[in-house]
């Protein structure tokens, strides 16, 4: 069993049902980082800055932090290197078949989204709950200075199955 602290932010009336309701938002389609799920920033490094950066996106945005826990079976670490390589080599046998059934076009940008939203079908006896992957993630310095980089600096946690999410949550941020 593997547990993390995570922050996730969105707009205040979403994260105030979640706390209310037990009901946290899934982003959903090809488009994002990881597929279909719930994310969170990591608490180290630096998760809950990387969620008020975030949340510049938002209206009225509020984060609430979550313990995460996931048994060893369903999680996938892409920072641990023989969980790459299991990955890599699963999308190398399995990418073309993918892409078909997810109508995929080269508009439609990075596959990592589509890849794993469509891992449910391609590999049912296997499920995944968890993914956590290292990523660059903008920070306050990156939108002042109009920079990109490509090293990373936040762990971001796709949480695909709920009752990976620990409830209540240990807190709440405006």
């Amino acid at each position: 069993m593997r547990e993390f602290i995570g922050y996730h932010c969105n707009e205040a009336n979403v994260i105030s049902s979640a706390v209310k309701n037990g009901i946290y938002n899934t982003s959903e389609g090809h488009s994002h980082w990881l597929g279909n799920g719930t994310y969170y920033f990591e608490e180290e490094p630096d998760g809950l800055q990387h969620a008020k950066t975030w949340g510049r996106r938002k209206k009225r945005p509020k984060i609430i932090s979550n313990k995460i826990k996931v048994d060893d079976p369903y999680l996938v670490d892409l920072e641990k290197n023989e969980h790459k390589i299991r990955i890599n080599n699963l999308k190398r046998i399995s990418i073309k078949q993918i892409l078909e059934l997810a109508n995929w076009t080269p508009n439609d940008g990075y596959i990592d989204g589509v890849f794993f939203n469509m891992w449910d079908r391609i590999f049912p006896l296997t499920p995944i709950h968890v993914i956590r992957k290292w990523e660059y993630y903008v920070e306050d310095i990156d939108y002042e200075l109009k920079i990109r980089s490509r090293m990373d600096n936040a762990i971001v946690l796709c949480v695909r199955e709920k009752e990976c999410i620990v409830k209540p949550p240990i807190s709440v941020v405006s």
